[in-house]
């Protein structure tokens, strides 16, 4: 086949446009393409800034919309398959920190992320058939490259990419170091096909290292004994309570109680003293105290906070009421508000004592009203 050397002198030079037909993902989005040729010399043209808004293969097809005021389409041979297109970018956005009002999430926390898949171009799109067998596994990473976290899981599999879209509720970073400041991650995305958010839009996580720390405490007998009960964070310089933490919830099934095997007619026993806490949401202290004993029995209770994802072994008791031991404690499913209190990761865990004077200076003369 010959070319026609004159076509393109017409008085009102005649070009050519392109038509693109989706070939897969079958069902999938159109797109637009975009682009001209330019000039005819000698019954040729060339175009070289055409783009396609979408992902998947195509074919195109030329065609001349009325040539010399005749109407109706002429049409050329429709080309093989073009592609298989991949996105241009893609842009990752923290969709909820896991503590949305305070702004931050714990190390180790899981958190909210979204990442789409993008056309280039303006404006850029969310190229819709980047999903099924047109998606591909995504790997998150710090852009930052601190090495002070390890993120889990890191990959991601390309069935959770619906339609450009993957929304993905599990990511956690770990600081590598369990006493790391206050430090804002960002996140990367690349896929196996090397497409990534280098040079995009790219969402950062505030991650704080976090812990709960419970006190020991004693006093009568005769009064509710209040416990010291922090919502902390480490700064650097030390821990200090999270004034930012009005989301981690706590309930009283969480706590359990474990009193001595041995007692006398006057020990506390099993359920002698109850729990109560309340201030739920409150930053950053909730108030946690245990009840008198009953008929003024003195003694002591551990009490730990169960702030893991299974019942405390040996089961620990609920006391939420007094008469008689509960049923087990239900855990917090907040393990990374645990910390290293005695040489390996666990609960925070405070004696309670009754009937200890609060003081052990000398004195002259004492006096407690009840």
């Amino acid at each position: 086949i010959s070319t026609t050397p004159s076509y393109g002198r017409e008085s009102a030079p005649e070009s050519v446009k392109l038509n693109a037909s989706l070939v897969a993902p079958a069902g999938g989005a159109a797109g637009t393409l975009t682009g001209d040729f330019g000039l005819f010399s000698n019954g040729v043209a060339t175009g070289t800034a055409f783009a396609w808004n979408e992902v998947g293969i195509m074919t195109l097809t030329p065609r001349i919309t009325s040539y010399l005021g005749v109407s109706g389409d002429v049409t050329g041979t429709v080309s093989g398959n073009v592609g298989r297109f991949t996105p241009n970018h893609f842009i990752t956005e923290v969709a909820e920190q896991a503590c949305l009002a305070g702004g931050f999430t714990y190390s180790g926390q899981p958190f909210k992320v979204v990442v789409s898949a993008k056309s280039g171009g303006i404006p850029s799109v969310v190229t819709q058939n980047y999903t099924g067998l047109y998606a591909r596994d995504l790997t998150l990473s710090d852009a930052n490259a601190t090495g002070l976290a390890a993120l889990s899981p890191a990959d991601f599999l390309a069935s959770t990419v619906d339609k450009g879209v993957a929304t993905l509720t599990t990511p956690r970073f770990t600081f590598t170091n369990a006493q790391t400041v206050p430090t804002a991650l960002k996140l990367r995305a690349t896929d196996t096909d090397g497409v990534t958010s280098v040079a995009q839009a790219e969402g950062s996580v505030l991650m704080r290292s976090g812990r709960i720390r419970v006190s020991n405490a004693y006093g009568s007998e005769k009064l509710d004994l209040p416990i010291p009960l922090n919502l902390e964070y480490w700064t650097g310089g030390g821990w200090v309570k999270n004034s930012a933490d009005t989301c981690t919830l706590l309930q009283s099934q969480n706590f359990g109680f474990t009193f001595p095997t041995v007692t006398g007619a006057n020990q506390l026993k099993a359920c002698d003293t109850a729990v109560t806490l309340s201030g739920v949401g409150v930053a950053p202290n909730y108030s946690f105290s245990l009840s008198k004993p009953v008929n003024g029995l003195i003694g002591w209770v551990d009490v730990t906070l169960n702030l893991g994802v299974t019942a405390l072994q040996p089961v620990a008791t609920q006391c939420r009421a007094t008469g008689g031991p509960g049923t087990a404690d239900v855990p917090a499913n907040v393990p990374w508000l645990q910390h290293d209190w005695t040489g390996s990761t666990g609960n925070p865990k405070a004696r309670a004592t009754f009937g200890l004077h609060k003081s052990r200076s000398p004195h002259i003369y004492r006096r407690e009203n009840h």
